[in-house]
C-alpha cells in the first residue's frame, strides 16, 4: 500500500523505547543461550530443579507431612521423593487452596501466594491454583524471554522496534467475598508484570488490556491495531482468539473505519465514562489510514494481513493439537509464507515446553521451569501408575505429563498427553496430543481430540475442497437405543450452508476418517459393532462464540484469555446451547465403513 503522508496517529519510537526494545532482545538472547545449555544435560537440570523446590518448600505444611527433609538427605532424592510423595490431582489440593484463599500462608509454598491462577476448565469446572512471584519469574524466563530470543534469531524482522498487536489481557475479576487473593489466569498475571512497558511494546493503551469483556477488548485492539500501519506481529494465546479477532474486524469493518477516520470510539461499546475518555484521548482523526483500510477491505479478506500491515513479520499463537483446525483460516488471512509461530506449550501450572523452531510445531521440555516425570499412556488408567524419567522416554511413545512446580503442586498430573518426537541434546522434544479428560472411551477405543481434529479436517477437505471453511467443532458421547455413539457438532463458515443434498454420505465419510485416525475406534467400536451410527449436527454460524461467552459467564474465574473450545462436551448447559443451534442433522449407517 502506498503511503504518501504520515498518519497523525503514527508511532515513532523514542530513543528510550528503542533502548528498551534493544535490552529486551539482548535479555532474550541470553535466556535462550542459558536454556540451550540446560539441554546438554537434561537429567541433571531436571534433578537440580527438584532439589531446589524441595529445599525451598521443606518447611511448609505439605513439606513436613511428606518429609521433604528426609528426601533431601537421601542418596537419590528423586527416587526418595517419588517413594514418599504420591501422585496427585487437583482434588487432593482443594482443602489446601480453600485455606490459602482465606489468607493462610506457608501451606503449600514458602513464598507468599498472591494470586490464585484460574484454569479455564475446558472439560470441567474451572480450578484455582496457587501462584507466586517466583513461579511467575520462572514462567517469564520462557515467555517472553526465551521466546523473544527465538524470534530474534529465527524470524526476519523479529527485532523490530515498532509496537506489535497483543490480544492478551490484564483483567482480574473482583475478589470473591472473604477471599484474600485475586483469581486471574497465569498469562494475565505474567502480563501484569510488564504493565509499565505497554506503551512501548504494544499498540493498544493500557485501558484496553484491563477490559474483561472480550468482544469489547477485541474491538479496541482492532481499532488501535489497524491504526498501527507498521505493526510487525500479532500475538494471542490460542489460534481461535486470532480467528475471532479477524472475524470481528470483518463484521465491524465499517464502524472501525469511521472510528479511525474521526478519532472516535464507537457508541456501541459498553465502556465506563473514564474508560471512554481515556481511549478517546489516545486517538486523533486519521482519514488517510481510514481511506487505505477501506480500499483494502473492499478487495476482500484473502491475504488481508500483509495488505494492511506491510511490515507484519509473524503471528504468534498456539496452533498445535486440535488448534491445527484453525490454520487454514489463518493461512487464508496471511498468505502461505508468513511465519505462524507457536511459542510454547503451557498450562496454568507451568510452562511445559518451548518451541525453538518457528517452522515446526513441537517443543523442547521446559527444563528448569518445573520438575517433570512421565506416565506411559498405556499405564495411565492404573490406580498407582509408575512414572519414568527423561532418560527412559522413547521416541514415538505417548505419555501423560507429571510435574512438581515452584508454586506448591507436587507430582501433579496435569492430564496433558504428549508424544516424544526426538531429543535436542539430551532434552526430549514432544508434540502435544490432547488432554486426558478430552478422550472419548466408550468401548475402550480411546479417541482423543488429536484423532477427532484429524478426522474432521480430512472429512471437510474432501467434502468442500478445503478445510478453511471449518470454523469449529465439538463432539459428545450419546446413547441411542442402548448403543453408545458419537455426535459431532460442526460450525462452517457463514457463506457455506449444509443441506440435505450436499451432505449425502458425509457422516459415513467422517466415520471412515475416524477409523483411519484411530485404529481402536475401528477395531473396538465399529468393527465390533459396539458403537452406534455416528451423527453430525451442523450448527448456526456464531454458535461456538456463544458457547464461549456462556462458559465465561459461568466461570467464576473469568479467565477469558484462556478460554478455548471444549472438544468433548459433557455439561448439560453447553449441550443445550449446541442442540438449540442445530439446523441440519445427518446420521451414518449401522454397519462399519
Amino acid at each position: 500500500m502506498a503511503r504518501p503522508n504520515l498518519s497523525p496517529n503514527q508511532y515513532r519510537p523514542s530513543r528510550r523505547a528503542r533502548a528498551t526494545i534493544a535490552c529486551f532482545n539482548l535479555a532474550g538472547r541470553i535466556a535462550l543461550r542459558r536454556f540451550e545449555r540446560r539441554t546438554r544435560n537434561a537429567i541433571k537440570a531436571n534433578r537440580d530443579t527438584l532439589v531446589q523446590i524441595l529445599k525451598l518448600q521443606r518447611a511448609t505444611e505439605f513439606g513436613r507431612v511428606h518429609r521433604f527433609d528426609v528426601t533431601l538427605e537421601s542418596v537419590d532424592p528423586v527416587a526418595a521423593y517419588q517413594d514418599i510423595t504420591p501422585l496427585t490431582r487437583y482434588a487432593d489440593y482443594s482443602h489446601y487452596i480453600d485455606r490459602i484463599a482465606n489468607g493462610r500462608q506457608g501451606v503449600l509454598t514458602r513464598d507468599p501466594v498472591d494470586i490464585l491462577a484460574g484454569s479455564a476448565g475446558t472439560t470441567a469446572a474451572g480450578k484455582r491454583l496457587p501462584n507466586t512471584r517466583r513461579a511467575r519469574r520462572k514462567f517469564m524466563f520462557f515467555v517472553p524471554l526465551v521466546q523473544q530470543g527465538v524470534i530474534a534469531r529465527e524470524i526476519h524482522g523479529g527485532r523490530s522496534t515498532q509496537r506489535g498487536i497483543n490480544l492478551m489481557s490484564l483483567y482480574s475479576p473482583p475478589v470473591e467475598n472473604n477471599a484474600h487473593q485475586p483469581v486471574m489466569s497465569a498469562n494475565n498475571a505474567a502480563m501484569d508484570s510488564v504493565r509499565q512497558q505497554i506503551p512501548i511494546m504494544w499498540s493498544s493503551p493500557e485501558t484496553v488490556f484491563g477490559i474483561g469483556h472480550q468482544p469489547t477488548a477485541y474491538y479496541l485492539h482492532a481499532l488501535f491495531g489497524l491504526i498501527n500501519h507498521h505493526a510487525p506481529y500479532i500475538a494471542a494465546v490460542f489460534a481461535p482468539h486470532l480467528t475471532s479477532f479477524f472475524a470481528l474486524i470483518e463484521k465491524h469493518r465499517d464502524q472501525l473505519i469511521l472510528d479511525i477516520e474521526y478519532g472516535s470510539v464507537s457508541n456501541h461499546l459498553a465502556l465506563s465514562a473514564a474508560e471512554r475518555q481515556s481511549l478517546e484521548a489516545a486517538l486523533q482523526p486519521d482519514p488517510i489510514r481510514a481511506r487505505e483500510l477501506r480500499t483494502e477491505f473492499d478487495k476482500g479478506f484473502a491475504n488481508i494481513v500483509p495488505r494492511i500491515w506491510p511490515q507484519m513479520r509473524y503471528l504468534a499463537t498456539v496452533t498445535t493439537g486440535s488448534f491445527s483446525i484453525y490454520m487454514p483460516r489463518l493461512r487464508s488471512l496471511t498468505g502461505k509464507t508468513m511465519p505462524i509461530y507457536t511459542p510454547c506449550h503451557a498450562a496454568s501450572e507451568a510452562i511445559i515446553g518451548i518451541n525453538l523452531r518457528p517452522d515446526r510445531n513441537d517443543y523442547v521440555l521446559a527444563l528448569g521451569g518445573a520438575h517433570f516425570e512421565f506416565i506411559p499412556l498405556a499405564q495411565s488408567d492404573e490406580d498407582r501408575p509408575a512414572t519414568v524419567d527423561i532418560n527412559e522416554l522413547r521416541i514415538g511413545q505417548e505419555y501423560e505429563v507429571v510435574l512438581t512446580n515452584f508454586a506448591g503442586l507436587y507430582r501433579y498430573r496435569i492430564e496433558d498427553i504428549v508424544r516424544i518426537t526426538g531429543f535436542l541434546g539430551t532434552a526430549p522434544t514432544f508434540e502435544f496430543l490432547c488432554r486426558r479428560s478430552a478422550i472419548l472411551n466408550l468401548v475402550g477405543e480411546k479417541t482423543t481430540e488429536y484423532h477427532t481434529a484429524a478426522a474432521v479436517t480430512t472429512c471437510v477437505e474432501k467434502w468442500l475442497g478445503s478445510n478453511r471453511y471449518l470454523r469449529d467443532y465439538s463432539v459428545a458421547a450419546r446413547n441411542i437405543n442402548g448403543l453408545p455413539n458419537y455426535a459431532f457438532y460442526i460450525e462452517l463458515d457463514a457463506d457455506i450452508r449444509a443441506t440435505d443434498e450436499n451432505t449425502q454420505g458425509i457422516a459415513a465419510r467422517l466415520d471412515q476418517a475416524l477409523c483411519q485416525a484411530n485404529v481402536y475406534y475401528w477395531s473396538n467400536g465399529r468393527k465390533a459393532e459396539a458403537l452406534g451410527p455416528l451423527r453430525i449436527n451442523f450448527v448456526e454460524p456464531g454458535t461456538f462464540e456463544t458457547l464461549t461467552r456462556l462458559r465465561d459467564e459461568l466461570s467464576r474465574e473469568s479467565v477469558t484469555s484462556q478460554l478455548k473450545t471444549a472438544r468433548v462436551i459433557n455439561r448439560s448447559e453447553h449441550m443445550a446451547i449446541l442442540d438449540a443451534a442445530v439446523y441440519l442433522s445427518t446420521c451414518g449407517s449401522e454397519s462399519a465403513p
